[in-house]
Protein backbone atom coordinates (compact mmCIF):
# COMPACT_ATOMS: atom_id res chain seq x y z
CA UNK A 1 0.00 0.00 0.00
CA UNK A 2 1.33 3.44 -0.89
CA UNK A 3 2.01 6.02 1.80
CA UNK A 4 -0.58 8.42 0.35
CA UNK A 5 -3.23 5.68 0.54
CA UNK A 6 -2.33 4.94 4.15
CA UNK A 7 -2.63 8.62 5.05
CA UNK A 8 -6.04 8.77 3.36
CA UNK A 9 -7.39 5.67 5.07
CA UNK A 10 -5.86 5.91 8.56
CA UNK A 11 -6.78 8.87 10.73
CA UNK A 12 -4.76 10.21 13.63
CA UNK A 13 -7.84 9.62 15.76
CA UNK A 14 -7.70 5.88 14.95
CA UNK A 15 -3.99 5.76 15.75
CA UNK A 16 -4.55 7.48 19.10
CA UNK A 17 -7.34 5.01 19.89
CA UNK A 18 -5.04 2.12 19.00
CA UNK A 19 -2.55 3.35 21.62
CA UNK A 20 -5.30 4.19 24.14
CA UNK A 21 -4.42 7.88 24.05
CA UNK A 22 -7.26 10.31 24.67
CA UNK A 23 -6.44 13.95 24.01
CA UNK A 24 -8.03 16.53 26.25
CA UNK A 25 -8.84 19.70 24.32
CA UNK A 26 -6.66 18.29 21.50
CA UNK A 27 -3.63 18.10 23.82
CA UNK A 28 -1.57 15.17 25.13
CA UNK A 29 1.51 14.82 27.27
CA UNK A 30 4.35 14.40 24.80
CA UNK A 31 5.78 10.88 24.86
CA UNK A 32 9.05 12.00 23.23
CA UNK A 33 10.32 13.83 26.31
CA UNK A 34 9.56 14.11 30.02
CA UNK A 35 6.42 16.21 29.69
CA UNK A 36 4.84 17.42 32.91
CA UNK A 37 1.96 19.24 31.20
CA UNK A 38 0.26 18.46 27.91
CA UNK A 39 2.29 20.17 25.19
CA UNK A 40 1.58 17.87 22.24
CA UNK A 41 -1.25 19.28 20.16
CA UNK A 42 -3.17 16.99 17.81
CA UNK A 43 -5.18 18.25 14.86
CA UNK A 44 -7.64 15.45 14.19
CA UNK A 45 -9.09 17.16 11.12
CA UNK A 46 -5.72 17.47 9.37
CA UNK A 47 -4.18 14.28 10.87
CA UNK A 48 -1.20 16.22 12.19
CA UNK A 49 0.53 16.65 15.53
CA UNK A 50 3.02 19.11 16.99
CA UNK A 51 4.74 19.29 20.35
CA UNK A 52 5.05 22.90 21.45
CA UNK A 53 7.84 21.92 23.85
CA UNK A 54 10.25 19.79 21.81
CA UNK A 55 9.05 20.92 18.37
CA UNK A 56 8.42 17.43 16.98
CA UNK A 57 5.75 17.37 14.27
CA UNK A 58 4.32 14.76 11.95
CA UNK A 59 1.50 12.79 10.40
CA UNK A 60 0.00 9.39 11.26
CA UNK A 61 3.00 7.41 10.03
CA UNK A 62 5.46 9.67 11.83
CA UNK A 63 3.37 9.34 15.01
CA UNK A 64 3.59 5.54 14.87
CA UNK A 65 7.32 5.74 14.12
CA UNK A 66 7.96 8.07 17.06
CA UNK A 67 5.59 6.40 19.53
CA UNK A 68 6.96 2.89 18.99
CA UNK A 69 10.53 3.97 18.12
CA UNK A 70 10.32 2.20 14.74
CA UNK A 71 12.00 2.76 11.42
CA UNK A 72 9.93 4.46 8.72
CA UNK A 73 9.48 1.09 6.98
CA UNK A 74 8.32 -0.60 10.19
CA UNK A 75 5.90 2.26 10.90
CA UNK A 76 4.41 1.94 7.42
CA UNK A 77 3.90 -1.81 7.94
CA UNK A 78 2.33 -1.14 11.35
CA UNK A 79 -0.02 1.45 9.78
CA UNK A 80 -1.01 -1.05 7.08
CA UNK A 81 -1.80 -3.54 9.84
CA UNK A 82 -4.01 -0.99 11.58
CA UNK A 83 -5.95 -0.50 8.34
CA UNK A 84 -6.11 -4.19 7.44
CA UNK A 85 -5.43 -6.47 10.43
CA UNK A 86 -5.44 -9.54 8.16
CA UNK A 87 -2.36 -8.23 6.33
CA UNK A 88 -0.56 -7.81 9.64
CA UNK A 89 -1.12 -11.49 10.40
CA UNK A 90 0.63 -12.49 7.18
CA UNK A 91 3.74 -10.70 8.42
CA UNK A 92 3.92 -12.74 11.64
CA UNK A 93 5.84 -15.97 12.00
CA UNK A 94 2.50 -17.77 12.36
CA UNK A 95 1.42 -16.77 8.87
CA UNK A 96 -2.27 -17.28 8.16
CA UNK A 97 -3.06 -19.50 11.13
CA UNK A 98 -5.92 -17.21 12.05
CA UNK A 99 -7.20 -17.78 15.56
CA UNK A 100 -4.10 -16.83 17.54
CA UNK A 101 -3.54 -13.69 15.51
CA UNK A 102 -7.17 -12.63 15.77
CA UNK A 103 -7.05 -13.12 19.52
CA UNK A 104 -3.95 -10.96 19.71
CA UNK A 105 -5.54 -8.18 17.65
CA UNK A 106 -8.77 -8.36 19.65
CA UNK A 107 -6.87 -8.11 22.92
CA UNK A 108 -4.89 -5.12 21.62
CA UNK A 109 -8.10 -3.30 20.71
CA UNK A 110 -9.74 -4.02 24.06
CA UNK A 111 -6.62 -3.23 26.10
CA UNK A 112 -7.89 0.32 26.69
CA UNK A 113 -10.96 -0.83 28.56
Amino acid sequence: MEISAIKERLSLSEVLQHYCLQPKNNMLKCFMHDDKTASLQVNLEKNFYKCHSCGKTGDVIQFIEDYEKLTKHEAIKKAEGMINPASALKNTSLGDTGDFGQTKISSEKSACF
